[in-house]
């Protein structure tokens, strides 16, 4: 009984903790505006223990077993989906994207249907990431602001680790599949 309890307040947290975020009216999109939003440290230091808390409690609310890469494509999805949620409360379309990656990626969480369509879900997920980390780079066109961004070069990386993570996803289902040909 204890244990189911846990779980259903750890499933609790992972929920509530997108929505608390949106809650967040003071954040800015680059650190340091004026306004009072949120710095970058701030919007950093946030993100990672979201990001650590889905690590810590993906495998205990799934309903499936997390096999190989999946629990870091979901963690490192969530990190990048938090930093943009906050980055993105006073410019939508940062907002967009970080509420997209979450929602392209939490399904497989709870869904059959996703647990059954999963490479289906790694393609989609994989555009969005891609996206998003394309736009970094032709909406920022100074190469002094990005090598000074230090919250930004840490999100392209964690896309960067999202990317490769769902290509060597791909490369072990591929290997998976070949071996289970028999030969005639």
């Amino acid at each position: 009984m204890v244990s189911l309890f846990v779980s259903m307040s750890t499933a609790r947290y992972l929920v509530m903790l997108p929505f608390s975020l949106l809650l967040l009216t003071s954040v800015t999109a680059h650190g340091g505006e004026d306004g009072g939003g949120m710095s970058n440290v701030q919007v950093l230091i946030s993100s990672l223990i979201g990001a650590v808390i889905v690590f810590v409690s993906a495998g205990k609310i799934s309903k499936f077993e997390l096999e190989g890469n999946q629990r870091l494509i979901l963690t490192l999805a969530f990190f990048t989906g938090i930093v943009h949620i906050l980055l993105g409360l006073k410019e939508t379309l940062l907002l967009v994207g970080g509420i997209g990656v979450i929602a392209i990626s939490s399904p497989r969480l709870f869904s059959q249907s996703i647990h059954s369509m999963y490479s289906i879900n790694l393609i989609i997920l994989g555009v969005a990431i891609s996206t998003i980390f394309i736009a970094y780079f032709v909406s920022n066109h100074s190469l002094h602001y990005i090598v000074e961004d230090y919250l930004g070069i840490v999100t392209k990386l964690s896309e960067l680790g999202i990317l490769t993570l769902i290509g060597i996803e791909y490369k072990n289902n591929a290997a998976r599949a070949n071996s289970n040909i028999v030969p005639s």
